[in-house]
């Protein structure tokens, strides 16, 4: 029995540390995500789109890469086949939203699951995401 107890305790102090680590990793996210934000942002703004998408798979934020990714498709096309030329862009997004759609249909998050701060993400409702998927298949035929 009071080995049950010693047992019970140390789990109990185990998650304790725990909870305060994680409490600080929380701290630290919350206090990056405004600089994250302004990188990207900055980013954008400078059309550096190759470094904005490497930063948008990076934090796992799968609805922004695929906006990327479109912007890719579309971007430097005069005609129907510079934009066949840039098809692999296209589905990259449709690839993303994949993903996306496959983290929502399953309740949880691919950011939650690698720690990455949901407030930093672009997130979709699942009828909303399934819209855009089924648009960029229909022009990746």
């Amino acid at each position: 029995m009071v080995s049950v107890v010693y047992q019970f305790l140390h789990i109990v102090l185990y998650l304790q540390r725990y909870l305060c680590h994680v409490c600080q990793f929380l701290h630290i996210v919350l206090y990056l995500q405004r600089y994250l934000c302004h990188v990207c942002h900055f980013l954008e703004k400078q059309g550096l789109l190759n470094m904005l998408y490497q930063l948008q798979v990076h934090l796992h934020d799968h609805v922004r890469a695929s906006m990327t990714c479109i912007r890719f498709y579309l971007k430097g096309a005069r005609n129907y086949s510079d934009l066949a030329s840039n098809i692999e862009h296209l589905r990259a997004a449709q690839r993303h939203l994949e993903i996306e759609l496959m983290t929502a249909h399953q309740g949880t998050s691919s950011r939650a699951s690698s720690g990455m701060c949901l407030c930093l993400c672009l997130v979709c409702v699942s009828s909303c995401l399934s819209v855009h998927y089924l648009s960029v298949s229909y022009f990746n035929k």
